[in-house]
């Protein structure tokens, strides 16, 4: 009998559960569309006007004024114990037509050159060669001692980019810019440092 009892469970339970499900799976009612408004007007501002243009004043160049050749030399101060002297003083600097005359002599003289200008960073040109230089050495020597074909094509990249950044620094030496010939060199080393540690 408990078979029959057991099976008699069996089936209302699997009963319920098909009656459950059946409730379930009715289908949705049908939900009307979304209405969507319509796009606002547009609304395009005028172009602006260009503003009438004034007519412009034409100036006539003003000549530069001659610079002095010397600076004005300091009238000695009077002693204030001294007694005062009857004749006036006549400056000793030069009069006016002789301070013109000099800057323009000056000018047509063949001249001396100015002196280099120089940055902080560069005290001295061979110094500052042989800096760049021995980055550039040390790069190359790291570079030399990396095998080009078993690296991985991204570092190959990175390879093709320290030579090119050593090329660079060796212009840039020729054209006399240390400042940017060291960053190249810097540059390569560190790269080629990076790609030997892999």
């Amino acid at each position: 009998m408990r078979r029959s009892q057991l099976s008699a469970i069996g089936l209302l339970f699997s009963g319920v559960a098909l009656s459950a499900a059946c409730s379930s799976m009715q289908a949705s009612a049908k939900r009307e569309p979304l209405v969507v408004p319509p796009a606002p007007p547009r609304v395009i501002a005028p172009a602006p006007t260009a503003p009438t243009e004034e007519p412009v004043a034409v100036h006539e160049p003003v000549p530069p004024l001659p610079r002095p050749s010397r600076p004005a030399r300091e009238t000695p101060r009077a002693d204030p114990k001294a007694p005062a002297s009857a004749e006036p003083q006549v400056p000793v600097g030069p009069t006016e037509a002789e301070s013109q005359a000099k800057p323009a002599a000056a000018a047509s003289a063949p001249g001396v050159s100015a002196p280099e200008l120089r940055t902080v960073e560069t005290p001295d040109d061979v110094e500052a060669t042989r800096q760049v230089r021995d980055t550039i050495e040390r790069a190359g020597r790291t570079l030399s001692g990396i095998d080009y074909r078993a690296l991985p094509k991204p570092s190959q990249v990175q390879y093709d980019m320290a030579k090119r950044f050593i090329e660079q620094s060796e212009e840039a030496l020729k054209a006399r810019n240390f400042t940017a010939a060291k960053l190249m060199a810097e540059k390569a080393a560190t790269i080629a440092k990076e790609l030997s540690g892999r």
